[in-house]
């Protein structure tokens, strides 16, 4: 069984301002919802073989994975699959350039509900529906420079 979850956001700034962001492993624990730790960083500034460490929270329970670098584009695409992890995942960071110094930022996780996700399919995509919109608010509020007392 398998997952795949696709979410986007416009943000009102240009790809390369959101890659300043998005792109780099230590701002990950800033944006992302659910990791506490983002260690063993190897490869910056980003590129094909770049790997990273994470421990995150999801389903109440600890994971620990490692993500290696599969594809690159400056300012437009990070492809990364897990090297190390109770599940394979795939993990894809995509910017597109939109009128008026916007961007359209996408992210796509792709993985097999094997094992640690035991429970329905339908339950893991709502899930990780639901984080990976929370993130990309996080990001846009951190990107379009929006307080964290004005929310």
């Amino acid at each position: 069984m398998s997952i795949s979850v696709i979410e986007r956001i416009e943000v009102e700034a240009s790809p390369a301002r959101v890659a300043e962001i998005m792109f780099d492993p230590h701002n990950t624990i800033r944006w992302v919802g659910g990791i506490k730790e983002v260690r063993d960083i190897r490869g910056v500034p980003m590129r094909v073989g770049s790997t990273q460490d994470r421990i995150a929270i999801f389903a109440g329970k600890e994971v620990e994975y490692a993500l290696e670098v599969k594809e690159y584009i400056p300012e437009r695409l990070v492809v990364m699959e897990t090297t190390k992890s109770p599940f394979p995942m795939r993990v894809i960071y995509r910017l597109e350039e939109f009128p008026n110094e916007h961007s359209i930022v996408e992210i796509t996780l792709e993985g097999s509900s094997d094992g640690f996700l035991m429970f329905l399919d339908r339950l893991s995509t709502i899930m990780v529906s639901q984080q990976l919109k929370g993130d990309l608010q996080k990001l846009k509020d951190m990107v379009e420079g929006v307080s964290w007392q004005d929310k």
